[in-house]
């Protein structure tokens, strides 16, 4: 087996992404790799060409507004979770999740997701 350097934990704050994500520690701890955990903002589609602007403009204004909340769950989360011994690196992204999550695993060079 290849060694394996990073480990990429995904979340969405569920209780089966917790459950993954305790993996993911148990497996960073174990192998002496670094984990990088991300949560991905869906950013909402907005159907109908007569108002999309307007209310994509609202819309991007409130996922901007919440970006401070969600990474005060990401730190909570890192706080309750991830020993301070372990190398961990936190990322906040947008987009579709599984695109996003599998781009992020080619930029860092995860090994394992």
């Amino acid at each position: 087996m290849f060694p394996i350097k990073k480990i990429l934990g995904p979340t969405d704050f569920s209780e089966a992404s917790r459950y993954g994500l305790r993996a993911a520690i148990e497996a960073a701890e174990n192998l002496g790799a670094e984990l990088i955990i991300v949560h991905v903002n869906v950013k909402p589609i907005i159907l109908g060409t007569h108002v999309k602007s307007e209310v994509q403009s609202k819309v991007n204004l409130l996922m901007e507004s919440l970006q401070p909340e969600v990474r005060q769950h990401l730190d909570k989360l890192i706080a309750e979770l991830v020993p301070k011994s372990l190398r961990c690196n936190v990322r906040l992204v947008e987009g579709e999740p599984a695109e996003e999550i599998t781009r992020l695993a080619k930029q860092e060079g995860a090994d394992m997701i």
